[in-house]
């Protein structure tokens, strides 16, 4: 799991608090390159790949590049559970339109390696700092097996922030902790999700947002439910007050 947090500022084009603006959902099997992901972003946003991915040889999948939009992509964060017999990573990337301009174009995902299954959830967001989007606390790691509750421990130094928790999971030999559900975390709001069961491990993913008008320091997430294999990341966007 990976909990991160986005933040405030005067720097960008707009007022008002944090918003999740949209997302789409795409999932992949046996490949190593994504097919092109439609999405639309309005002007001076934050957009946030959010990708997990298991394998069957059990060497991570790791991002390699993210093209698309005719923007700049970085990476945020990445975890490869390190419990996991099948390469569990959780990565978040992003992208800044600090333009004037609707961007509607698509994006493609590349890895080092062959995935069993990948999911992605794409989002944007509104009323960001653009020069420093994200939290200068975290991102925050934790893992969960053997069908446990998960938790992660979030910090966030900033006031005015959107919170991100993205768990990825795999059904690693039919040991599904989701119940068929890809979970998300308690008293949060949902983002998006998706369920790829394609190939052998299957790949489940769910992101969560809330913001936050205060300082969090040693904030528990707990998961709707017990996950095995999870990777957990957490973290914040900056927003505008």
């Amino acid at each position: 799991m990976i909990v991160q947090g986005i933040i405030a500022s005067s720097t960008t084009n707009s007022t008002g608090p944090s918003v999740l603006s949209g997302s789409v959902v795409s999932l992949m099997s046996n490949d190593s390159i994504t097919d092109p992901i439609s999405f639309t972003a309005e002007p001076y946003t934050v957009i946030v790949v959010a990708s997990g991915s298991e394998t069957a040889d059990a060497t991570p999948a790791l991002i390699t590049d993210i093209t698309g939009m005719g923007l700049t992509w970085f990476q945020r964060s990445s975890y490869t559970d390190p419990d996991s017999p099948c390469g569990q990573t959780a990565e978040i990337w992003y992208a800044i339109n600090n333009t004037g301009s609707t961007i509607s174009d698509t994006i493609t995902i590349t890895f080092d390696n062959v995935v069993d299954d990948q999911s992605t959830v794409i989002s944007y967001y509104k009323n960001c700092n653009l020069t420093t989007p994200w939290t200068s606390s975290g991102p925050s790691y934790s893992n969960s097996k053997n069908g446990v509750n998960a938790t992660v421990t979030m910090n966030i130094a900033e006031s005015n922030t959107i919170g991100i928790v993205f768990f990825a999971i795999p059904n690693y030999g039919n040991d599904n902790g989701l119940n068929q559900n890809p979970g998300y975390a308690q008293g949060w709001k949902n983002v998006n999700y998706v369920e790829n069961g394609g190939a052998s491990f299957w790949e489940y993913v769910n992101m969560s947002y809330r913001e936050f008008s205060t300082p969090q320091t040693n904030l528990v997430v707990n998961s709707s439910g017990d996950l095995t294999w999870s990777g957990i990341q957490d973290s914040g966007l900056t927003t505008i007050a």
